[in-house]
């Protein structure tokens, strides 16, 4: 990342919540960047990560709450996943008013590719850092955000 955008020597002595965020930005920028040779933008691979680790098809409701976005974006970015081939969407067996989405076989297969890049990213980003330490910072994540969704 362009170090005029992100200075990491000013980055300890921000609050917590905007350390945070910057983390989540700079994060998602290692992986747009890793993936810039797939031509998913950043909402299109992070949809299909989340209906990759749900069980099931989710309705859009479920799945912008989900995300933390609002219906018009990812309506959008789900017409173009439709449009791709990446993702369906069903009706809901139990309220016909309902339209879920859900991967299709190459959705999966795309996101098998983002989840390998994602792994090699998770790895590069990590070195230097203790297993114990990993597994105490992804303990600490955790409890963030199962006190941070206490407050919504």
């Amino acid at each position: 990342m362009n170090d005029k955008k992100f200075h990491a020597e000013n980055f300890a002595h921000r609050p917590l919540g905007m350390r945070l965020a910057m983390l989540a930005r700079l994060w998602r920028t290692v992986i747009d960047h890793a993936l810039i040779e797939t031509g998913l933008t950043q909402s299109r691979w992070t949809v299909l990560m989340q209906l990759q680790v749900v069980d099931g098809p989710l309705s859009v409701s479920e799945l912008a709450f989900s995300m933390g976005i609002e219906h018009p974006p990812l309506t959008r970015t789900l017409n173009q996943l439709v449009e791709s081939g990446l993702i369906m969407r069903i009706e809901d067996p139990t309220d016909r008013r309902i339209r879920l989405v859900k991967l299709t076989p190459a959705g999966e297969q795309q996101v098998a590719n983002v989840n390998k890049v994602v792994e090699e990213c998770q790895h590069k980003v990590s070195q230097g850092l203790a297993p114990d330490d990993l597994a105490q910072f992804s303990s600490t994540l955790n409890l963030l955000t199962e006190n941070m969704s206490k407050l919504i």
